[in-house]
């Protein structure tokens, strides 16, 4: 009698643990989801995040709260691809407002075109001083990006494009 009690509570402790393990294992699959899944999620667009449709292939999220691209692994696949880094160049005129407000940029809220350009500049792919022969040195108040460049980008978009390009073609 000893051994069938023994041999009950053993199994219900296996069935237990194993009960834990399979909920764990889903939990954890439940919270990965690759970047395909993450366009085409529902998701994409949280409170703290932004998702900036570059193209059909190409996207970047903006971290709100951050005030900073997330570096996912298609952040770093662009760098990757001259197409894409032309295509996030022309990307720099779209003018679409996201309504955020970032310290580096008065006047205005931050644009999906100010997204790319961000990534470019971030990534050493636009040297401000040699494509537009000014300086934007300062910052201030914790701002990853020099006082008055959005605000340049923002007034001469399109310019700003087309010197970008000429840049990156020496």
């Amino acid at each position: 009698m000893k051994h069938l009690i023994f041999l009950i509570l053993f199994i219900t402790a296996t069935l237990s643990c194993q009960k834990k393990i399979t909920e764990s294992k889903n939990t954890v699959e439940l919270n990965h989801v690759s970047s395909n899944q993450f366009k085409n999620n529902a998701l994409a667009n949280t409170s703290d995040t932004i998702h900036v449709n570059i193209s059909k292939d190409i996207f970047l999220i903006w971290d709100k709260n951050q005030n900073a691209l997330i570096k996912n692994q298609d952040y770093y696949n662009i760098l990757k691809d001259r197409k894409e880094i032309l295509m996030m160049t022309q990307f720099i005129a779209n003018n679409d407002d996201l309504d955020i407000s970032i310290c580096s940029k008065t006047g205005g809220n931050l644009k999906k075109g100010d997204i790319a350009f961000i990534y470019l500049y971030e990534n050493q792919k636009v040297p401000a001083f040699k494509c537009f022969n000014i300086q934007f040195d300062f910052i201030q108040n914790n701002c990853k990006m020099p006082e008055g460049l959005l605000n340049y980008i923002e007034k001469y978009r399109n310019n700003v494009v087309q010197k970008i390009l000429k840049c990156l073609d020496n």
